[in-house]
């Protein structure tokens, strides 16, 4: 079994086939079935039901009578239990029978959810199907961008924004090979933007990426992903002519917090109400509002902005590193991202990083 949990919700999963084996992947993620040796796997069959065993969604997927290990992406069904808002855990049941009472406290009141596994199995390989690759992958559809393509989860993309709903379910005419395009986004940034999405992890991003990240929420109509990404913006500040940019993009998403870090940016209470007033135009109402009362708040010696201000300027200081370890063959072996604390002069020390690199590794690649 692995239990999937948020802090309202949990979700367990189970495999009824007692010829097969089952095992999750959280770097993916994605389960993994590993069906006995004389047999062939037909379909795969999930289901999902609620605490009162009310079946909720049924899904399958053929996989070609195909042998050896099966993979199937989880984090498209996510969405049928978890709110795009909501931070996860995933605890295999390995750790359930290490700490059955302990750091994982499953008594508490949630709303329960179950997902069973079948498989189907085979042992004659029917004539009339050809063999497949044995990848089993909730991703559904590809969508273009330029001359490339990035494959996403059609049904998870059209839960959380009415903007691929209409896409992938409005009267458009005929899709080739379940191909849907994308224009004027930037491949690196919408792979990544999508990636995040479907494993609900937006950590290690950097300043232009979570902008990108708000500019593909607010025209794909993810207005809820704004709360993941205004609490990584506030480790990090703006240069000077990304400001106004900055401030029009997050007038646009009813967040105080994020107009207030956008605001920390400018260097008097002068320069505040300046960008407020330029950028007026372009943002709506509430927005507007927001931004007055923070400024009202900072004018008024309330310490609420300098507060803010002084508790960025405080966080900064500290170096987010991206860490990757080869081997002798130059091949990728660890990657690790953490972060060292600064001091005063905004400088570290090279011991620190020394400590955090695994023997016998000697080659590195550092970004920070």
């Amino acid at each position: 079994n692995v239990i999937v949990s948020s802090a309202s919700k949990l979700l367990s999963i189970s495999l009824v086939n007692d010829r097969c084996t089952m095992m999750y992947s959280e770097e993916e993620p994605a389960i993994f079935v590993n069906p006995p040796a004389d047999c062939y796997v037909s379909t795969i069959d999930l289901s999902l039901q609620d605490n009162e065993g009310k079946e909720l969604s049924v899904v399958s997927f053929p996989a070609g009578c195909s042998t050896g290990q099966q993979r199937i992406r989880m984090d498209g069904l996510f969405s049928l239990v978890f709110d795009s808002d909501e931070q996860i855990i995933l605890i295999p049941d390995s750790m359930l029978k290490m700490f059955p009472f302990g750091c994982y406290d499953l008594s508490k009141n949630l709303e329960r959810f179950e997902m069973t596994v079948n498989v189907n199995l085979t042992n004659v390989f029917p004539d009339s199907i050809e063999s497949k690759s044995s990848l089993v992958s909730i991703y559904s559809c590809s969508l273009k961008v330029g001359d490339s393509t990035v494959s996403a989860s059609k049904e998870m993309l059209a839960l959380t924004s009415p903007f691929f709903d209409i896409l992938f379910n409005g009267n458009f005419g005929k899709r080739q090979n379940n191909i849907f395009e994308i224009k004027e986004v930037d491949l690196d940034d919408f792979r990544w933007f999508l990636n995040s999405i479907h494993t609900k992890m937006w950590f290690c991003m950097s300043v232009s990426q979570a902008l990108a990240a708000l500019s593909y929420a607010d025209r794909f109509e993810m207005l809820n992903l704004h709360k993941h990404i205004s609490a990584y913006l506030k480790f990090y500040s703006l240069a000077k002519e990304d400001i106004k940019d900055a401030y029009i993009l997050s007038s646009r998403f009813d967040n105080k917090e994020l107009i207030a870090w956008v605001l920390s940016q400018c260097v008097n209470p002068q320069e505040r109400f300046q960008l407020v007033i330029e950028c007026a135009p372009f943002g709506n109402m509430n927005s507007t509002l927001s931004a007055l009362k923070v400024l009202k708040e900072s004018i008024f010696s309330n310490p609420a902005l300098d507060g803010l201000t002084e508790c960025l300027v405080k966080e900064r200081q500290a170096a987010p590193i991206h860490l990757r370890c080869y081997n002798a063959n130059n091949i990728l072996e660890i990657e690790r991202y953490f972060s060292l604390s600064l001091d005063w002069e905004l400088d570290f020390e090279l011991e620190e990083l020394k400590r955090a690199i695994p023997q016998p590794y000697s080659i590195v690649s550092v970004d920070g």
